[in-house]
């Protein structure tokens, strides 16, 4: 069989197809990244071309694999680009090639390889994903967004027949509805296909999504506990017209310094924990621990991010609500590019593939 070989003019790295390519198809160079176009002089050549270097085995069919570089970087990618990306070479395997070679959707099971907080916080990077992709998920996050809203006004009725039995549901099926938000943007930046049924696929996760949103309500309790017995005693004091002036003073601060603690709790440990749980399957203890892990030394940048997405958020809610609408679907991307950029087991694509697509085919084999 015939086969292709020709240099990287930037490196010099052999690279080789097993199809015939014409000239001018772009590739991307797996070494030092740089995009180029096949020279024109690429043509068919035996399977062992002596001339161009060493013997290679008639079974070889790619460049060796390139050891995985850090988080946060962009991976190594081989193939012919085209406007959506790049598709990789014909003779691909799973977990044959690049960083991301332990990705569970390419072979089954967890991601092997070490998570580190080692990179760096680029807010406008995620934002850029973000839009690239906001338009291919627009619509159906929208739709989702009124059935969640919906859900939520039902279990309000719920609470005003009974003892608050519409939120005691709400907090078991809440985390799974939340995810749906997360799974679609993954998929989304992925490249992976996707329908509107993949918004309620958090139930796949139920119970590590569940124990995860449990073990934060309980630090959030622990935190908040002195701080309201402290409150309660004072209006009890106040009633009874024996408060110290010291003492509403004393429960505001400690109420406060609670509230503190808890946020600097859920952002460590709860920021990227949902994508942890679906992007890399595992325990809700677990994504809360590697959550805290990856956000080491990262506590005032992840604080900036959740501000921004915030005002964000209460941009679309001051817009007569129906803003949120539109806000919601930015504030799940950005947060997902952030994730896969830091974290994933893939790294979110240039541009989107689209509502109900084909999946790229190193995605799924």
């Amino acid at each position: 069989m015939s086969q292709t070989i020709f240099s990287c003019p930037q490196c010099g790295r052999q690279l080789r197809s097993p199809q015939p390519v014409a000239p001018g198809t772009q590739f991307r160079c797996p070494q030092c990244g740089n995009v180029f176009a096949a020279p024109a002089e690429a043509a068919a050549a035996p399977e062992a071309p002596a001339p161009l270097g060493e013997p290679l085995p008639s079974s070889y069919t790619q460049s060796p694999p390139v050891p995985p570089p850090a988080y946060g970087a962009q991976p190594p990618r081989f193939g012919p680009a085209d406007e959506s990306g790049y598709t990789p070479p014909p003779a691909y395997t799973p977990g044959g090639y690049g960083a991301y070679q332990d990705d569970p959707a390419a072979g089954g099971g967890k991601p092997t390889h070490e998570l580190t907080a080692d990179y760096r916080i680029d807010l406008g990077e995620w934002f850029r994903y973000a839009q690239a992709h906001y338009s291919a998920v627009l619509g159906p996050m929208i739709g989702f967004t009124v059935i969640y809203v919906v859900i939520i006004l039902f279990s309000a009725v719920v609470n005003a027949v009974t003892v608050a039995g519409g939120s005691l549901v709400l907090f078991f099926i809440g985390p799974s509805l939340n995810a749906g938000f997360t799974i679609v943007s993954l998929a989304q930046l992925k490249g992976r296909d996707w329908t509107f049924g993949d918004f309620f696929a958090g139930f796949n996760w139920f119970l590590p999504l569940l124990l995860a949103n449990l073990v934060l309500s309980l630090a959030a309790l622990v935190c908040l506990a002195p701080g309201l017995i402290l409150m309660f005693i004072t209006l009890n004091q106040q009633q009874a017209g024996a408060v110290q002036n010291q003492f509403p003073a004393l429960a505001f601060g400690v109420l406060a310094i609670g509230y503190l603690i808890m946020l600097f709790i859920f952002l460590r440990a709860g920021f990227f924990s949902t994508a942890l749980i679906i992007d890399r399957k595992v325990g809700g203890v677990e994504s809360l621990s590697l959550s805290w892990k990856l956000t080491e030394g990262h506590t005032f940048g992840i604080l900036g991010v959740a501000i921004v997405l915030g005002l964000i958020f209460m941009g679309g809610y001051m817009a007569c609500c129906v803003g949120l609408l539109f806000a919601v679907p930015f504030i799940y991307l950005t947060s997902a590019a952030g994730y896969l950029l830091i974290a994933g087991t893939r790294p979110p694509l240039d541009s989107p593939r689209g509502y109900g697509s084909e999946p790229y085919s190193d995605y799924r084999r």
